[in-house]
């Protein structure tokens, strides 16, 4: 089969691409690069049956080649690129989406659009990133599309100043400063590795599902708790720093045992971070099967190498 996938030199994307090509299938990969890395795509331009674009998608330059399916990943993720890039990141997920809808109408190809498990949240979100994704999937649902309603996924190729949790984790350890939590770490967040994510996405593609289906861990674990455990997986000799509104409170060593001497309650995550994968499990007979220890390992040393590369 052939498969188009927008985003292919970001994070998923690139990992995307580098599956569907193992499957045996031919890819045409769409990326601006302003997010993306190229870095993360070039062990695949070799690859015969592996085409890419650099194009900007928001520009309407859109692929005429005839697909099989189309795999929706170009808006930025990483909270510090959603700000910094408002206007392309509802572009993308919105105008964007609908034209993709009708190329895949035009070619009679299946669609699959990566959306956020916080689009369900009752909190008012002041983003354009939910924004667009809500529309986004509004627009998926009316065309029969697939939707992949996805938590928080990791994984290397992650970018060098990626702004969520493990890569900034990664970075503080790796060099030697104190772990950042805010408030006193009690915030609920689940992990999913990207291999995991990737294998769901492909089972969501291929099947006859269509709709909403979450991919993520189904396990959740505090902010404190990922510190600790990434803390203990890496033998670091690190330090935690609960950040309160308005500044530190307090740096606790870590030296085999854990306290925190001033915690708050103020600061708690309301947004819904784990996902319901009943539906993975039943239709695609999905669950995630790499362990936060492994994957974490994994990530690390992705983020070691940028440091030997970049140092």
């Amino acid at each position: 089969m052939k498969f188009l996938v927008t985003g292919a030199s970001g994070f998923i994307g690139s990992h995307l691409c580098e599956t569907l090509l193992a499957q045996g299938h031919e890819v045409i990969g769409m990326d601006s690069c302003i997010i993306g890395r190229k870095e993360n795509i070039e062990f695949l331009l070799n690859c015969p049956r592996f085409q890419f674009i650099e194009s900007d998608l928001c520009s309407g330059d859109l692929p005429t080649i005839p697909v099989d399916g189309i795999f929706h990943f170009a808006s930025p993720t990483a909270p510090a690129e959603t700000y910094k890039h408002p206007g392309m990141t509802l572009d993308v997920n919105t105008r964007v989406t609908e034209w993709l809808l009708d190329l895949a109408a035009f070619y009679r190809a299946r669609f699959l659009f990566a959306s956020s498990i916080k689009v369900s949240d009752e909190l008012s979100f002041k983003s354009t990133y939910i924004a667009g994704k809500r529309e986004g999937e509004r627009l998926c649902q009316a065309a029969g599309a697939k939707i992949a309603r996805m938590g928080n996924i990791y994984g290397p190729r992650m970018a060098p100043d990626d702004s969520r949790v493990i890569p900034t984790f990664c970075r503080n350890i790796r060099d030697g400063k104190p772990i950042s939590v805010w408030g006193d770490g009690q915030q609920m967040d689940s992990f999913c590795y990207v291999d995991d994510a990737i294998k769901a996405l492909t089972l969501l593609m291929l099947s006859d599902v269509s709709g909403v289906v979450e991919i993520g861990d189904p396990v959740g674990i505090t902010i404190e708790r990922l510190a600790m455990t990434m803390i203990g997986v890496l033998h670091a000799q690190a330090s935690i720093c609960y950040e309160q509104p308005g500044g530190s409170v307090c740096v606790i060593s870590v030296d085999g045992t854990m306290s925190n001497n001033r915690t708050t309650s103020a600061i708690h995550a309301k947004a819904r971070k784990v996902p319901d994968i009943g539906r993975a499990k039943k239709e695609l007979n999905w669950s995630p099967v790499i362990s936060l220890p492994t994957g974490i390992r994994r990530t690390y040393e992705h983020y070691q190498f940028i440091n030997r590369v970049e140092g």
